[in-house]
């Protein structure tokens, strides 16, 4: 009988107690392996290179080199991997600096162990967090106005700035920076939630390649001349 392949992790955490936390919900999940557990930046890029792991969790503080290294580490050696930052409440433009390194995802210290597998999973299936501070500092990176509360505020034009989102993706995001929860985005973009929340993570690839200078236009969705719909109008997710 076909045996589906686990999903190997690797954990990097500076803290002792959080990397015994973790690794322990990593051992309880049947469908998960922990490929290592270690506490310094040096001994992640080393025994990344050794098991190859599917998810790469980093904790921002690492103390022997910046963990912005080990991400860039992964991100290029390891582009199919989910690289996942831990970080404390507060540190928004850190990471996105992560984000821009290569990071498809990002934790919270303080709850990462008690929703660790369930969080995996999610990740591995395409979905990844955000925050409206996070949405606002991403539409930042990209010149892009948030907007107001007003609906007509959202129309802005795409050709305000260079950038490579899809209209979709461009209203989404200004959704989630003006409070709106994934549950009022996903009815009115007659969408699930996890499918909202695939959108976020091909936001973070964008603004990755976005970082690095290239184009990553989806000619399939971007008309230069194109406008992000006001809240009632926005187009299907797919």
């Amino acid at each position: 009988m076909f045996r589906k392949k686990s999903t190997s992790v690797l954990i990097a955490e500076s803290q002792s107690e959080c990397l015994l936390r973790c690794a322990e919900a990593v051992h309880q999940d049947a469908e998960l392996s922990l490929a290592a557990a270690v506490s310094t930046a040096a001994a992640a890029i080393a025994m990344m290179d050794q098991c190859a792991p599917d998810v790469v969790l980093v904790d921002l503080q690492l103390k022997d080199m910046p963990a912005i290294e080990v991400i860039r580490h992964a991100a290029w050696h390891f582009p199919e991997s989910d690289i996942v930052v831990m970080t404390q409440f507060g540190n928004d433009e850190q990471v996105l600096s992560c984000i821009e390194a290569g990071a498809t995802a990002y934790l919270f210290k303080e709850t990462a162990a008690d929703s660790l597998a369930d969080n995996i999973h999610a990740w591995r299936e395409g979905c990844a967090p955000i925050s409206p501070g996070m949405a606002r500092r991403v539409l930042g990176r990209f010149r892009l106005r948030p907007g107001v509360s007003s609906g007509s505020a959202w129309a802005f034009p795409l050709r305000e700035s260079t950038h490579p989102l899809s209209a979709s993706e461009a209203g989404i995001l200004r959704w989630i920076a003006r409070g709106m929860t994934l549950e009022q985005i996903g009815e009115l973009a007659a969408s699930p939630q996890p499918s909202v929340l695939v959108h976020v993570k091909q936001i973070y690839r964008k603004l990755a390649a976005h970082a690095r200078g290239e184009m990553v236009y989806d000619t399939s969705e971007l008309d230069p001349g194109a406008y992000v719909p006001a809240p009632g109008n926005m187009p299907q997710i797919q």
